[in-house]
């Protein structure tokens, strides 16, 4: 009897235990990443009012898409607001940035790699 009585205290505990186990658990799932953190820093300071910001960020996303530490997707919602920055009227050299940025991000489909092996270029066009 007095082993019954040790043996239902202990599943009393771990019966209570339990399901603050699992919620702690579910705390942790929903937690940011350091990408996801980069990103939204990124974004805010691409739509800061302030140009030095703005180049600053578009600067980091050009040496960011150079190596391989982020995915494309990393990129992507990055992209809309590097296009209003280079289409704005705003400092040329926040404007160049923006454009750099987009180059090293997003190539153009004239310039993305092809399948295909052309050995003759046409002037205006990329050969590829």
């Amino acid at each position: 009897m007095t082993c019954l009585r040790h043996t239902l205290s202990a599943l009393l505990i771990l019966g209570l235990l339990s399901p603050a186990y699992a919620v702690s658990l579910a705390d942790t799932v929903d937690t940011t990443s350091p990408e996801m953190i980069e990103q939204t820093e990124l974004e805010r300071a691409l739509t800061a009012d302030r140009a030095q910001a703005q180049e600053q960020a578009a600067r980091r996303i050009r040496a960011y898409a150079h190596t391989d530490r982020y995915s494309r997707a990393f990129f992507r919602d990055l992209v809309p607001p590097l296009h209003g920055i280079a289409a704005d009227d705003g400092t040329e050299s926040v404007r160049l940035a923006a454009i750099s940025a987009l180059s090293a991000v997003a190539p153009t489909p004239c310039c993305a790699p092809s399948r295909r092996r052309s050995f003759r270029s046409r002037p205006g066009r990329c050969a590829g």
